[in-house]
């Protein structure tokens, strides 16, 4: 089944940043993706841009480089987690590590032993909560650009 996001545009300010008229609204992008994972997976996406303004941009390139430029944020977010969840993977192991260098029962041995299994801990939260959702979001995103885009002028009186 085909879903439909309507997008009406009422003027110039709405579809481009602030202070950069090549460039599409952070909000809006977000208001898309937002729209776009509601949809169920195994339904299509149609895009429905009214215009109620006249530009000679082509808002579809816009909103797709919007997109494309969302996906490699997400993308280098999730690397950025990659490399911080080895870098506690590797304190973990060194924290127990020197836990067990440590003969006697003590509570220096104790506090390096917690020390190593709260990072490891730290490791599963963040491929569990963050991950999982910025999956969900470049799934969404490719599903999008991959969607049709149907852009409608309408004259305001």
């Amino acid at each position: 089944m085909e879903r439909e996001i309507i997008i009406d545009i009422n003027n110039h300010y709405e579809l481009v940043e602030k202070y950069n008229d090549n460039k599409i609204s952070q909000d809006m992008i977000r208001y898309i993706i937002k729209e776009a994972m509601l949809i169920k997976n195994y339904d299509s996406i149609k895009l429905i841009i009214n215009k109620k303004f006249n530009i000679e941009k082509n808002v579809t390139e816009m909103i797709k480089v919007g997109l494309k430029e969302e996906y490699q944020r997400n993308l280098e977010q999730y690397q950025l987690n990659n490399k911080r969840q080895l870098f506690f993977l590797c304190l973990g192991f060194i924290l127990i590590f020197m836990a067990l260098m440590i003969p006697q029962r003590n509570v220096f041995k104790e506090i390096l032993l917690i020390s190593g299994w709260v990072p490891i801990w730290e490791i599963m939260e963040l491929e569990l909560y963050p991950d999982a959702y910025s999956r969900k979001k470049r799934k969404t995103i490719d599903k999008l650009l991959n969607s049709t885009f149907i852009e409608n002028n309408f004259e305001q009186k």
